[in-house]
């Protein structure tokens, strides 16, 4: 998709808007403004994951990724509450000579 990437000025601030568009086309994706609108939404996520100025149809492939991620989010919140998650920092720490933080 190609739009004008003219920046708008604000003070002194300068802002460039880049859409992300989901579509869902009814009734295949959904028979409700509803379902519609969900289904439109994971397809505009799909879309600002893949760059600015972006669009996505939906598909059962999107349902798919949202429906797995949101298990997944849910498993860790359930472990995080003292279910069972631990965690454990293991810092990676080189040694460099003194002269190389000087060049």
């Amino acid at each position: 998709m190609q739009l004008p990437q003219e920046p708008h000025h604000i003070g002194p601030h300068e802002l460039t808007i880049t859409p992300s568009i989901g579509v869902a086309i009814f009734p295949a994706d959904g028979k409700n403004l509803k379902l519609l609108n969900q289904c439109a939404d994971a397809a505009m996520y799909s879309a600002k994951h893949g760059g600015r100025n972006n669009f996505r149809f939906y598909t059962a492939e999107i349902q798919a990724k949202s429906a797995r991620v949101l298990l997944l989010e849910n498993a860790l919140r359930r472990a995080g509450t003292g279910l069972g998650l631990a965690g454990r920092i293991h810092p990676n720490c080189r040694k460099q000579p003194v002269d190389h933080l000087h060049r």
